[in-house]
């Protein structure tokens, strides 16, 4: 059985959706186990917070290198660790090593006084992912990476788009 392993980054604040992320896992595995696949969530909060010689984000980066799939899940910021987590998966899909990368846009609303310095990441990172020519921006539906030669990869619309994210 192949086990592909699904590294799942985003801030706090989209708890309840990386835990819907993974009920829907939770239904695909049995489709997906009579063709001897079997999806392996990893997500920040299943890591056991003790002290890790060289500081817990080097074990989620360790992780990130050895997932099949990046997905990362954005909402009104771009936090610190998420971006370094992104930064690993980007640096390993640069050297033709790296893992599937999909990025997901919450589509929702939100009072504008919550909104606080945060969302500047937010926008900065939007425009990168627009500028680049390796990872296209994720507007309408969601977007996959996969490096087939170098950077120079291949983008596909991926069908499972939900009415809230894009």
């Amino acid at each position: 059985m192949q086990v592909k392993k699904i590294f799942l980054a985003s801030s706090a604040e989209l708890k309840a959706d990386r835990e819907a992320f993974e009920r829907m896992l939770a239904r695909l595995n049995p489709q997906w186990r009579s063709r001897d696949i079997t999806f392996d969530l990893i997500v920040w909060e299943d890591f056991i917070d003790a002290m890790s010689p060289q500081g817990l984000q080097k074990e989620y980066d360790k992780a990130v290198q050895e997932c099949d799939v990046f997905v990362m899940l954005f909402f009104t910021k771009v936090g610190k660790y998420t971006l370094e987590e992104f930064e690993t998966a980007f640096a390993d899909l640069a050297a033709s090593t790296g893992p599937k990368i999909y990025t997901y846009f919450k589509n929702d609303s939100i009072l504008t006084g919550d909104l606080d310095e945060g969302v500047k990441t937010l926008l900065e990172f939007k425009a990168r992912l627009a500028a680049s020519s390796t990872i296209p921006p994720t507007t309408g539906t969601p977007r996959t990476c996969s490096s087939s030669s170098a950077v120079s990869s291949r983008c596909s619309t991926a069908a499972t788009a939900r009415a809230r994210w894009s």
